[in-house]
């Protein structure tokens, strides 16, 4: 069963967090613990880690959007899984975001 790659609590003053680009892309094989994206805050640009193992099944978040803790990022299953979660990230384009 694909798992969804949600974007965690990082602590930070803020629940969104700018996402700034993949390091992965579809069809990649990841690992627990791989740095699958970087996520730029208000002060720093931080590393996203894989928490499963997998294949890169859907890239959900876009780069230069405004994603919020719990939002779905990416699914990671095995080969040839059928994600049927369809909706994208609730997510706002920069540009309409006040961050």
């Amino acid at each position: 069963m694909a798992s969804a790659i949600r974007l965690p609590d990082l602590g930070t003053t803020s629940d969104e967090v700018f996402f700034a680009a993949w390091l992965v892309a579809e069809g990649d094989t990841v690992r627990r613990g791989d740095v699958i994206a970087q996520l730029e805050t208000d002060k720093a640009i931080m590393d996203l880690e894989c928490p499963v193992e997998g294949v890169v099944l859907r890239l959900v978040a876009a780069p230069e959007d405004v994603v919020r803790t719990g939002d779905v990022l990416a699914w990671v299953g095995e080969p040839g899984e059928v994600v049927l979660e369809a909706a994208p990230a609730e997510s706002v384009p920069a540009q309409e975001a006040e961050v």
